[in-house]
């Protein structure tokens, strides 16, 4: 990130500081730093003149106009620059719905066939894997459910409910209650 604006931290110093050579050091981990002295165990280093803009006068290494610390200023900014559009990227992320990544066609096929629903299915898909639903419901903002509900083959209640986002499935919730126990009315006792 730092080298990619290097040609206008040239200009800068170009405009404010007197003529200075430039040593660009690239250590072993690719930081890359600027500095007036030659690069101490740099894996690479390049020298950069740096011309100065008309009229302008000398001052000491340690001044505020120093080209070390006119880069340093540059690279601070261009770090704080960063941060601020990493921030604005992930608030954008927290303010939009995140989207659902649609399933290949074999992995849709398989959850028709085990009659399963996989986040990215669209309402097509799993009906042709479930069935037509036994309720819906439309929300705002592009939601909607559906919601399944009958007795599996050992007699437990069960309650299946897929939760659309803009037309495609983000997920399930599942409930499971034991079987109620029936009253054989003939007989006069429960069933077990």
């Amino acid at each position: 990130m730092r080298t990619a604006h290097l040609p206008a931290a040239l200009a800068a110093l170009a405009l404010v500081g007197p003529a200075h050579g430039l040593n660009k050091c690239v250590d072993a981990a690719g930081e890359v730093t600027y500095r007036q002295t030659a690069c101490p165990g740099a894996d690479t280093a390049q020298r950069v003149e740096v011309e100065p803009a008309p009229g302008a006068g000398t001052a000491p290494a340690d001044d505020y106009w120093s080209v070390s610390n006119q880069v340093r200023r540059i690279e601070t900014q261009q770090q704080a620059d960063g941060e601020r559009r990493e921030r604005a990227r992930l608030e954008r992320a927290l303010r939009e719905p995140e989207r659902v990544k649609r399933p290949s066609s074999t992995e849709i096929w398989n959850a028709k066939v085990s009659r399963q629903v996989l986040p990215g299915m669209t309402p097509a898909e799993v009906e042709d894997a479930l069935g037509a639903p036994d309720s819906t419901y439309r929300g705002s903002n592009g939601y909607s459910s559906w919601g399944y509900r009958g007795y599996d083959a050992n007699g437990n209640y069960r309650s299946l409910t897929v939760q659309f986002q803009d037309g495609l499935a983000t997920g399930t919730t599942d409930y499971e209650a034991p079987a109620p126990q029936r009253f054989d009315t003939d007989k006069g006792r429960w069933l077990e």
